[in-house]
């Protein structure tokens, strides 16, 4: 989100067209929230996809405990769930 706003402040437009101070704000603390509630091993794969989900749990509780902000995975932890009923 913050490459988006760099990229506006590029064009020349009148101040009235841009965003404003408090949006620029906002942006800023939500992508700064949401860095911080994702979980390493995740960024580019599904829960699903990985070899051994449950070896992310402890990252995940401490990803998105007490955030006020954060992925929901609970459809791929469906999934996940699922899949491992399935295989027993």
């Amino acid at each position: 989100m913050s490459g988006y706003l760099a990229a506006c402040e590029q064009v020349p437009c009148p101040a009235a067209l841009r965003f404003s101070e408090s949006l620029q704000k906002n942006v800023r603390h939500f992508e700064d929230v949401w860095q911080r509630a994702q979980v390493g091993e995740l960024r580019r794969a599904q829960l699903d996809e990985v070899p051994d989900p449950e070896a992310l749990w402890p990252s995940l509780e401490t990803a998105t405990a007490s955030r006020a902000l954060h992925p929901d995975y609970s459809e791929v932890m469906l999934r996940v769930a699922g899949l491992h009923g399935r295989q027993g």
